[in-house]
């Protein structure tokens, strides 16, 4: 492994090789991803007040206890780089009125995230880049 990938990566690494690696990752479907991270598509923890709550609601209150920390007001510009399927995104845009861009490498991600603020109905306040 050190000699065969390791060594090659310190070596001789490319903006092409990352997003050929990175890329077949997270565009192996979104259907993959859902299976085990649930319908909001999160990688990270929620904030839970009780062993009562359900996780999208934990979800919910870190996502805006962050919009509340940098004290996100309506018609703020806000740029959320390796943004995942734009979970943050949607809920910025969403919920304080932003104007959100999300940036990933993966094509599919994309499409879910237009999707989800679609379905908020702030896709006009979104928009994400897929670039390295």
């Amino acid at each position: 492994f050190f000699l065969g990938e390791f060594s090659r990566q310190m070596t001789g690494h490319s903006q092409q090789q990352d997003h050929m690696e990175v890329g077949d990752v997270y565009n192996r479907g979104n259907d993959f991803y859902r299976w085990f991270l649930g319908e909001r598509m999160i990688y990270t923890s929620g904030m839970f007040r009780n062993s009562e709550e359900s996780l999208e609601v934990a979800q919910d209150r870190k996502l805006d206890t962050i919009a509340q920390y940098i004290q996100l007001k309506e018609g703020e510009q806000h740029l959320d780089i390796g943004c995942g399927w734009g979970t943050l995104v949607a809920h910025f845009a969403k919920n304080y009125k932003s104007k959100s861009t999300g940036c990933t490498l993966a094509k599919e991600q994309v499409v879910w995230g237009e999707e989800t603020a679609a379905k908020y109905g702030s896709k006009e306040n979104v928009s994400f880049l897929c670039c390295d």
